[in-house]
Formats: C-alpha cells, structure tokens, sequence
C-alpha cells in the first residue's frame, strides 16, 4: 500500500513539472510614445516585467539572458517558501508593415501598431520560435517548460498627452468598462490618467501559437 502511495505521489509530482509553469506579462505603456512610433514610422520600446512562476532560486537564468538581449534587474518575487523569478525586458512597437517574427532578435512579444480609419490599433504576437527555443533549454536542463495559455497578459497605459483621448481593447477587461468578450466601449482617458487593461484568458491561450491579435485601439 505505501509503495502505491509513492508512486501515485511521484506520478503525481512528474505531472506538475511536465505540465508547464504559468506567469504574467505585465507592460507600461504611454499613449503619446505609441502615436509617436506609428505616425513617425520608427521603432520604440517599452519596459514589460516578465515573471515566470514555477522558477525560483533553484534555477539558474542566464539562458535567458544570452537569448534576450534587454534582459535586466532579475529579482524573485512572492513570499518566503514561494518566490518565483521576475526580470524585466524591452517590448517594441513596430509598424504593421514592417512587422515581422525573427527568432534572433531577442524580443520575446511584439506590439504591432496600425493607422486605419479613425483609431490607432495595437496588436500583441509573441516570438513563439524564440519562445520555443528558450523552451528547449528549459526542458533540457530542468525539466520544465513556460506555457504560454497559463500566462497573464496586463497592460497598464498612461495617457500622456495633453488633451483626452478614447481607448478601446479587445477580448480584454478594462477598467472603466463593462466586461465584453470581443468588444469593449471606448473609455475615455484625461491627461496623466492611467487604465489596466487585463486580457482574457481565451484570448491569451489563442495567442499562445504564435498568432497576432489586436488587444487594443487609440481613437485618433
């Protein structure tokens, strides 16, 4: 009977380590530096603290860090017996017509912005190859993976420009609106205020193939 009970608890240990660890993506983002990159055509970048929650002091990350280049400030999160690794990373905001997935790049999401019709639109895509790759590594070494259906997706924006603006997200919940599956009311956003906008789950677990979806609109 104990021997049962052994292997059931080994079974069971060998799931949740083979079943992939979860984490939040959480971004800063202003709205004046979003316009401003996609009317002037330039790249910008914006912080995102990347936190991984099954990664604590046991494990080692320079993986990491030799994959993603604007890898910075790790530091382990959480209470005592329960911390888990969170670092931070650059996210760039490129144009849609510029826009492509380059496992070499180092960017672990891009933020996709297009001009159409009257609003500013802001896709997000994870670079699912280098994802992928980092995976691997992971796997080999500890015998763990990231899955990206159990990550959090949070983007806080500023607005800080001079006069109101108008944001709209998409399959997220945002403050200041109904909750919607597919479409939210504008929200409007004054001078210095600042709005969390939290993507759903279906949204963040049909983002995990490698898909681009719009997350969010600026109306111009």
């Amino acid at each position: 009977m104990k021997k049962k009970i052994r292997i059931l608890i080994l079974l069971l240990a060998a799931s949740l380590v083979f079943a992939g660890c979860g984490g939040e993506f959480n971004m800063e983002l202003s709205t004046g530096a979003l316009v401003s990159s996609l009317e002037s055509g330039k790249t910008s970048s914006f912080k995102m603290a990347v936190q991984i929650h099954s990664m604590d002091e046991t494990y080692a990350y320079d993986f990491i860090r030799e994959k993603v280049p604007s890898f910075s400030n790790p530091r382990y999160v959480g209470e005592e017996g329960s911390k888990c690794l969170e670092f931070d990373v650059l996210v760039p905001v490129v144009s849609e017509k510029k826009h492509k997935v380059d496992a070499g790049d180092g960017n672990l999401l891009y933020i996709i912005a297009s001009d159409k019709g009257s609003e500013y639109g802001f896709s997000l895509q994870y670079n699912k190859s280098l994802i992928d790759a980092l995976n691997a590594i992971a796997d080999e070494q500890y015998s763990f993976t990231a899955n990206l259906d159990d990550f959090a997706i949070l983007i806080a924006v500023t607005n800080n420009r001079k006069s109101e603006c108008r944001v709209k997200g998409f399959s997220c919940y945002i403050e200041g609106a109904d909750p919607s599956p597919f479409e939210s009311e504008e929200v409007p956003l004054a001078p210095g205020e600042k709005l969390v906008i939290k993507m759903s789950e279906v949204f963040c677990g049909a983002m995990a193939n490698g898909s681009a979806y719009k997350a969010f609109s600026i109306a111009k």
